[in-house]
């Protein structure tokens, strides 16, 4: 809360500085604020293009190693070698499972793990990947930048943590498979069961993760962006 209103508080001061500035001083830095926002767009379209691609070769690979089965009821891809559950693919999200998964976890486990699974797939989880993944490389030069994006991808598996826990899964069952799974493999272009697991464990033990209704992020990019088109219609 204290960043976003330090956001808003910087944003305001900004737009009233500008607007009591001769204009004429500042004659044409709108079409250059113009440019560079254009410039900042198609740089993210291109880096969200880049990273579609990838989820969707992944996808392809997965799909082509998978065999259908049903598992809790629901339809998933096994594929051997995959060491846990994710789901993968952007128009038509599809849940895949470790073929030896149903042997390494027990009834209850398997279901939250399904369940867990299957709201990243009702929610579209790879596409929200996608543009967390776009903005990667920038902030991944950054330590304030790589944190975000650790809690960006935790709010999802937590997120689907809840949805399992509200369809009938038991805590302990998806603690235990989460503390099963979470030394397994991770592949960070796709939402996986054993991703985030320690921010998970805290939110699953009722400890505050740091995440909780963070919703910090977006209103400082609409400080933001409230900034740059202020600027651009006052010094046009």
């Amino acid at each position: 809360m204290r960043r976003t209103q330090l956001a808003w508080a910087a944003a305001l001061t900004v737009i009233g500085a500008c607007m009591l500035a001769p204009a004429s001083a500042m004659r044409g830095t709108g079409h250059a604020l113009l440019l560079l926002g254009g410039l900042l767009a198609v740089a993210f379209i291109v880096a969200i293009g880049r990273e579609a691609r990838r989820h969707q070769r992944l996808a392809a690979t997965i799909s082509r190693l998978a065999r259908p089965a049903t598992l809790d009821g629901r339809a998933v891809g096994l594929v051997p070698g995959l060491e846990a559950a994710l789901v993968a693919g952007l128009r038509r999200p599809r849940i895949y499972c470790a073929d030896d998964l149903p042997a390494r976890l027990d009834a209850d486990e398997l279901r939250a793990v399904i369940l867990h699974e299957q709201h990243h797939q009702l929610e579209r989880a790879p596409a929200k990947l996608v543009l967390v993944g776009a903005l990667a490389p920038v902030l991944d030069r950054l330590e304030a930048g790589r944190a975000w994006l650790e809690r960006e991808r935790a709010r999802i598996e937590i997120a689907a943590d809840a949805y399992a826990l509200a369809s009938g899964a038991s805590r302990p069952a998806l603690a235990s498979a989460l503390v099963k799974l979470s030394s397994s493999a991770r592949l960070s272009a796709a939402p996986g069961f054993a991703s985030a697991a320690d921010l998970r464990v805290r939110a699953l033990l009722g400890e505050a993760t740091g995440i909780e209704g963070d919703g910090s992020a977006r209103r400082v990019a609409g400080a933001l962006l409230l900034v740059v088109s202020c600027l651009v219609l006052y010094l046009w």
